[in-house]
């Protein structure tokens, strides 16, 4: 039994932000608003309160494309002290429309350091790939992404999921040759033709 009436008020908060407009911003605005006061340990079971929470459900998973509505609430959402609130807004990045490579491209300086602080694994590969989306859009963003990349070789962190970023890197030299350092450049190795040489 809710003796505190929290099912009937989330029920009214959640009907509040289902009747928002989508097409004027109202919606982005009040959603971020929202998300971007929660402190930075404000939720410990993710899952179960998506699970059990409708409200978070909306702001956190039904609503993501919307997000790139506004560059600048998503630049919000990752700068919010929140981890899970950030993780959306690497999502929102991630998301495969044109507006998001551009968008992801103005916010590197948000971006870079996610390559270097702690994360755990789940958050870091949402936010290589809102990396990738920055890199892939724009030749500059990628240039100085890629020197970020690098640098996490030398990381400590057993844990680092090399592997991918080995991947995201790959993708990005190949999209944009001119990055290659000189051992990176692709050497084609033929077979010698019997009987010739």
């Amino acid at each position: 039994m809710d003796q505190w009436g929290h099912a009937e008020t989330l029920e009214q908060l959640t009907a509040h932000y289902e009747a928002l407009s989508t097409t004027d911003g109202t919606f982005v605005r009040r959603a971020t608003n929202a998300l971007t006061m929660m402190p930075a340990f404000a939720i410990w079971q993710y899952e179960r309160l998506l699970k059990e929470n409708r409200l978070a459900r909306l702001l956190f998973e039904r609503s993501t494309p919307l997000y790139l509505a506004d560059a600048r609430l998503v630049r919000e959402l990752l700068e919010s002290p929140q981890i899970h609130v950030q993780a959306l807004g690497f999502r929102v990045l991630a998301t495969r429309d044109p507006r998001a490579g551009p968008m992801a491209a103005q916010m590197i300086d948000v971006l870079a350091p996610t390559l270097l602080r702690p994360l755990h694994r789940r958050t870091r590969l949402m936010a290589f790939q809102a990396i990738e989306q920055a890199c892939l859009a724009d030749e500059t963003a990628a240039r100085v992404l890629v020197g970020k990349m690098k640098l996490t070789f030398a990381l400590p962190d057993r844990k680092y999921p090399r592997e991918e970023l080995v991947g995201l890197l790959g993708r990005v030299l190949g999209k944009w040759p001119s990055l290659r350092g000189p051992r990176e450049a692709p050497r084609v190795f033929s077979r010698a033709v019997e009987g010739r040489g």
